[in-house]
């Protein structure tokens, strides 16, 4: 979401859909040469956000000047290879998102099976024999 100083402006790239508080405008990106998933990621980068860091201006309220936006250079490789690159980041963000689920999903499960075995409602098998062949085993 950008926000000018006069009102709300919300900027989905990836629709390529611009909304104020008058009306929804589309675009079509790739009529500026920009494949809208590649320009996300252009502007998601951390190279984008150092940029802003460096440019912003303002006490209490940041923002950027028309100015500092023009400067930007924005990277552009010919379409096609802006396709692939957003199909590549695409996947990776996919692939991430797939990860981070199921390392959640293990978490879960760890934090149920410690909240069983330290209430005792899960009792583990203990073999007492177990100990003798420990201390056996370290005085051979």
């Amino acid at each position: 979401m950008f926000v000018s100083r006069s009102f709300p402006i919300y900027c989905d790239f990836s629709k390529c859909e611009f909304a104020t508080l008058e009306r929804t405008r589309q675009c079509s990106w790739e009529r500026f040469g920009y494949h809208p998933k590649y320009l996300y990621y252009q502007l998601a980068s951390r190279r984008f956000r150092d940029f802003v860091e460096l440019s912003k201006s303002g006490t209490t309220f940041f923002g950027l000047s028309q100015a500092a936006v023009a400067a930007y250079p924005v990277l552009l490789p010919p379409l096609a290879e802006q396709v692939r690159i957003a199909t590549v980041l695409s996947d990776m963000d996919a692939e991430i998102a797939a990860l981070e689920s199921r390392l959640a999903k293990a978490r879960n499960i760890k934090q149920g099976m410690m909240q069983e075995l330290l209430s005792g409602r899960i009792r583990l098998p203990v073999d007492e024999r177990e100990p003798k062949e420990i201390a056996l085993a370290r005085s051979s």
